[in-house]
């Protein structure tokens, strides 16, 4: 019973990963609880789960229950949840599909994408702080250095466009020739 009650949550995670369906979801509204945390309003989504044998199902997660599996490092607080209108992929219970999982590592949802570019901000904060050094020394070869280190790791973010992505390579080559840059982002 202990066991349950402390490791509840996980367990019941891990069970629907392993034996759940996959499924489809969308929020389709919102509102906020009359419960607070940290100065922050806790909302509830509505959503509409599509199943696995073409049936629906509504119901509900708030943005600190969710259970959201799949959000890569860094951790986010609070765990990003879909928003209305966004599709997310679902595992779930069969003969509970209130029971289910948000899988934010799947690429096909709207969700799931955002969920990646999410993972780039690290990078992005990393190359604006570069940016900034570099633009108020360009002579500084440290400055430099780090300035081009950034660029490398935003052009491994896989959710830029193909216009952004040109545009960091060209910063990149600018940058590298000793070239003064007009930046835009």
């Amino acid at each position: 019973m202990l066991v349950v009650f402390f490791f509840g949550r996980s367990l019941s995670r891990a069970y629907v990963l392993q034996f759940g369906q996959e499924g489809s979801g969308e929020v389709v509204s919102f509102e906020p609880t009359l419960v607070s945390l940290n100065k922050r309003r806790v909302l509830a989504y509505r959503t509409v789960l599509q199943l696995r044998n073409g049936g629906t199902c509504l119901t509900s997660f708030d943005d600190q229950s969710a259970a959201v599996y799949g959000a890569q490092e860094p951790f986010w607080y609070p765990t990003p949840v879909p928003q209305v209108g966004e599709k997310f992929a679902v595992r779930y219970l069969p003969r509970l599909p209130e029971n289910f999982i948000i899988m934010a590592n799947d690429q096909r949802s709207s969700f799931g994408q955002r969920i990646r570019c999410l993972a780039c901000e690290p990078a992005l904060y990393k190359y604006r702080q570069a940016r900034q050094a570099y633009l108020v020394a360009p002579a500084n070869t440290d400055s430099r250095a780090q300035l081009l280190a950034a660029l490398d790791e935003v052009l491994t973010c896989t959710c830029l466009t193909l216009a952004e992505r040109q545009d960091y390579r060209r910063i990149r080559r600018q940058v590298a020739a000793g070239q003064p840059v007009a930046v835009a982002y």
